[in-house]
């Protein structure tokens, strides 16, 4: 089965995580080199602060990734290792309200016709793309193993009888 569709899902929300990381990164080095370049020029005590501040957004860096990356890594394992997976089953669309420290999230909960429950993530700009209706329902979706990111869904045709 070719698999490109989805691979290239899983890349979109690989890349618009790592550009963002990559953005914030170069802002907090920016400090960093401009210390570095002008730090014979200045005072001690000048030197001092900006030294503190330049070790600051490399804190800000470091923890940004180590926020961004564990995220990032299981969807690589999907697109590498082709990892994708289809459930049937029936789903409802769950929000989890915005936090002090976590946005507004959408999860997709697809209780299989086994019994298995399944928590569902949206891949960038994957609400748009899914077209899961909000009301639930019931179909075949199919996901990436690792990241458990939402690929396709598939809806059951309705029965003739009603």
């Amino acid at each position: 089965m070719d698999f490109s569709a989805y691979t290239d899902m899983l890349w979109s929300t690989v890349s618009f995580e790592l550009k963002f990381l990559a953005v914030i990164v170069v802002i907090c080095l920016i400090p960093e080199i401009w210390y570095m370049t002008t730090k014979i020029k200045m005072k001690r005590s000048e030197g001092k602060t900006w030294e503190d501040i330049s070790t600051g957004f490399i804190l800000v860096a470091i923890f940004l990734c180590c926020y961004v990356l564990p995220s990032v890594v299981p969807i690589i394992k999907d697109i590498v290792g082709e990892h994708y997976l289809s459930a049937h089953g029936k789903y409802t669309i769950e929000v989890a309200p915005a936090s002090k420290g976590s946005p507004r999230r959408e999860m997709i909960i697809l209780i299989t016709d086994d019994g298995e429950k399944l928590v569902l993530d949206y891949t960038k700009d994957g609400s748009e793309i899914i077209g899961l209706p909000e009301d639930g329902g019931s179909g075949t979706v199919w996901y990436s193993e690792n990241s458990k990111r939402i690929l396709e869904y598939i809806p059951d045709e309705p029965s003739e009888d009603g």
